[in-house]
């Protein structure tokens, strides 16, 4: 941006690239080989969603060897990294049932917090996979001020989705909220303040 000029630039800010960034490298190896991934395919191991004691769940990767190793260390197998079975990440691949499995049956036994606890304690890249409910606890969502409780005084606040981007200069606020009339959801409008 050329502050002295008075010009500006346009942000182009889509959903769309962050979510299909999500993908990984499947649409590079399919332009490039022309092979689709196969459903649930994995490019790394150890790495998952895992069902907790409480029935909330974790995301963890272990996707580099260093990685891998801390998170057998932390399941009380620190021993697997020295089989050529789980030393490489294509080696832990061609094993990754037998990984999950075990990585499964250890969270399996502790509730969420205790589980993330653990694995962070031990370096392991780890975080909670949210319900709604989880969302609006979650400590870093809340301090970040992903969802603002907007209202016009009259009504009730609705809490919704604050505006993004973030600018420096001039941030997105919520003007108004309208309530839901006629199965039509309460909406934000966003102004530049």
């Amino acid at each position: 941006m050329e502050v002295n000029r008075g010009k500006g630039q346009v942000i182009d800010l889509s959903l769309l690239e962050p979510m299909l960034a999500i993908m990984g490298p499947d649409v590079t190896n399919y332009a490039r080989t022309g092979v689709k991934p196969a459903e649930g395919a994995k490019i790394a191991s150890p790495r998952g969603a895992y069902r907790c004691a409480d029935g909330r769940w974790v995301a963890m990767s272990g996707s580099t060897d260093a990685m891998a190793r801390k998170v057998f260390e932390a399941i009380g197998k620190g021993g697997l990294y020295d089989d050529a079975r789980y030393r490489t990440n294509a080696a832990r691949l061609a094993h990754d049932a037998e990984i999950d499995a075990m990585v499964q049956a250890f969270i399996a036994r502790m509730d969420q917090s205790a589980c993330l606890a653990h694995f962070r304690a031990h370096g392991v890249t780890v975080g909670p996979i949210h319900d709604a409910e989880g969302l609006c606890r979650d400590e870093h969502v809340r301090s970040r001020g992903v969802y603002v409780a907007a209202g016009d005084g009259a009504d009730e606040d609705v809490v919704m989705h604050a505006v993004a981007p973030r600018l420096s200069a001039r941030r997105g606020r919520c003007a108004a909220a309208r309530r839901a009339t006629a199965n039509i959801p309460g909406r934000c409008c966003a102004t530049w303040a």
